[in-house]
């Protein structure tokens, strides 16, 4: 009987200690390389404070004869998961079609503290104060579209809050939403 008990012992002993195979060890380091790499994105709110001010001697945009714009604004504020933005971060304007239908769309360009970039498409539709010239407010959304260091490869959508502009090109707004990252 004791003879019996260990047999399978001895065999499993002798298969547990089996030597791997460099084909083994290429599999298993592989797996955990793509592991590593592959992306753990997350879905988080997205929240800032935002302005504007036109480029100096960048070339205005005309609204289908409405009135010009200026055709590219640095953006300056604060975001979530951006921090403070910083240079390089602009607005230019895609297309203008006031009269057709009130949109105004841009590519964007969000610079984070840390140098990240956030790429977004963004419109806006102007509702114009009607007694002040020049002066008014705006409804809108933007789309983020990917970007680079931790925000390769984002998504997300926002919409505009608490949008004001001014005569002079200047303006100022709120954002909500999601982003994924």
């Amino acid at each position: 009987m004791k003879k019996l008990l260990f047999i399978p012992l001895a065999v499993l002993l002798f298969a547990g200690c089996q030597k791997e195979t460099d084909f083994d060890n290429k599999v298993q380091d592989d797996l955990l390389s793509q592991a590593s790499k592959a992306p753990n994105k997350k879905a988080r709110p997205l929240s800032g404070n935002l302005n504007n001010a036109p480029v100096p001697g960048y070339p205005g945009a005309s609204c289908s004869g409405a009135f010009d714009i200026s055709g590219q604004n640095f953006i300056y504020g604060n975001v979530s998961h951006l921090g403070r933005l910083k240079s390089g971060s602009l607005g230019t304007v895609k297309a203008c079609n006031f009269f057709i239908d009130g949109q105004i769309t841009y590519d964007e360009v969000w610079v984070a503290a840390n140098g990240d970039k956030l790429y977004m498409d963004s419109y806006i539709v102007i509702a114009p104060d009607p007694v002040i010239p020049g002066v008014g407010t705006w409804t809108g959304e933007g789309t983020i579209t990917g970007g680079t260091g931790r925000f390769d490869g984002a998504s997300g959508k926002w919409r505009f809050l608490n949008t004001n502009y001014f005569a002079d090109g200047t303006s100022t707004w709120s954002i909500s939403g999601e982003i994924t990252y």
